[in-house]
């Protein structure tokens, strides 16, 4: 996740009346001092998280690998370094989508799902073999959406998708020029899935 500046964290406040990293609005205003005070906690909170995510990746990483497929391995570590060992999927959630996300969570899985980060295939490497190394086919997502959308489920119900709208979820997360290219890639396969917003 990008980390906001301080002029961005105090529109963040003023827009939603809480900070970024608070759950509810708060009861009274904050002063300078004290958005100040708040966002070096912030600062000093991500950068934690950050160190945090990239040790779960790692040691994930490193107990998960299949050192037969040396390719693969090195796309995922590209893919991890590129995206900068966060899940992609969290960062383009409204606070209401987070809001239920997490509710979907605590109603099916444990939290420690959210945590996990794998690499997800945009394009499935079961039905498109070619582009299984193709690194701007990969992208980093938490294993409880990244285990929901492989089944065709929104990852925010639990609902059932089709496959276009599975792809219009990872357009949400990687925009629509990447989509438009990995479209032109699937082509090569011969059968494909077209999004709505692709001409």
């Amino acid at each position: 996740m990008r980390i906001l500046t301080l002029k961005e964290f105090k529109e963040h406040y003023q827009k939603y009346g809480r900070c970024v990293n608070d759950l509810q609005k708060r009861n009274s205003k904050l002063t300078e001092v004290g958005l100040k005070t708040r966002y070096d906690q912030y600062l000093k909170s991500e950068q934690k998280r950050e160190e945090r995510q990239q040790r779960v990746y790692e040691k994930q990483r490193n107990a998960e690998i299949d050192y037969t497929d040396e390719a693969w391995e090195n796309v995922k570590l590209s893919v991890a370094k590129r995206d900068n060992y966060q899940c992609q999927f969290i960062k383009i959630l409204s606070d209401d989508e987070y809001r239920q996300l997490v509710a979907h969570v605590k109603r099916v899985a444990s939290g420690g799902f959210l945590v996990k980060i794998d690499p997800a295939h945009i394009y499935p490497k079961g039905s498109y073999p070619h582009m299984k190394y193709d690194e701007e086919n990969v992208v980093l997502i938490n294993r409880f959406v990244h285990s929901l959308l492989d089944v065709f489920k929104d990852p925010l119900t639990g609902e059932m998708i089709t496959a276009t709208k599975r792809l219009e979820w990872f357009e949400k997360v990687v925009g629509k020029e990447r989509m438009k290219s990995l479209y032109s890639k699937s082509l090569k396969q011969g059968i494909t899935f077209k999004l709505n917003s692709i001409d």
